[in-house]
């Protein structure tokens, strides 16, 4: 599961980060460039082929309609999983209009979104809901061995886990950052 946060932190896809760090743990240097590529090529081939399609017959009326049919798929693709995540996660009116203020921040006045994930991010450690963490003896867990099943897979025990203290999550959100900005510092 750390490993999917990192990814989400980074800049780029996501899926094509946990394809290749999937491949890596299972299978050293070579199965990361190897599950990278297979991941990458088929959609790359994709492309290149409508790309060619568009270039030779695109003056065509019937490919013309056909391209326009596939803009307004993608619109209707990206429309349909914005609102699924926003149903999931907008339940709050603070929510909302953090939302609201972040899209205007990148849309309206160009701010950076590094700048905003940070905002965000000082918003939520500012006003946690949280419940107090109970004392009692700390619950030991098997060392993380990451393979496509349990990165697929969430145990029954790791969904009511209670959030790690601030200090912790500050630290990794830290070492995240960094490293997506300055990737040197983190070794």
């Amino acid at each position: 599961m750390e490993a999917l946060g990192f990814c989400m932190l980074l800049p780029g896809p996501e899926a094509m980060q946990m394809a290749t760090y999937a491949g890596w743990k299972l299978r050293g240097t070579c199965g990361g460039i190897v599950s990278g590529l297979l991941f990458v090529l088929p959609g790359a081939l994709i492309v290149l082929i409508l790309s060619i399609g568009y270039v030779t017959l695109g003056e065509l009326p019937l490919v013309a309609a056909g391209f326009v049919g596939m803009k307004a798929m993608v619109i209707v693709i990206v429309i349909s999983a914005l609102l699924k995540i926003s149903r999931r996660i907008l339940h709050r009116m603070e929510y909302r209009a953090l939302a609201v203020c972040s899209f205007a921040g990148i849309f309206f006045f160009d701010l950076p979104f590094p700048f905003i994930i940070l905002v965000a991010t000082a918003y939520g450690l500012m006003h946690r809901t949280d419940p107090p963490l109970e004392q009692g003896p700390p619950v030991q867990r098997p060392a993380a061995v990451f393979t496509i099943r349990t990165i697929l897979t969430v145990d029954a025990d790791m969904v009511d886990t209670p959030a790690p203290p601030v200090d912790r999550r500050a630290t990794r959100t830290h070492y995240w950052i960094s490293g997506s900005f300055f990737p040197g510092l983190q070794w």
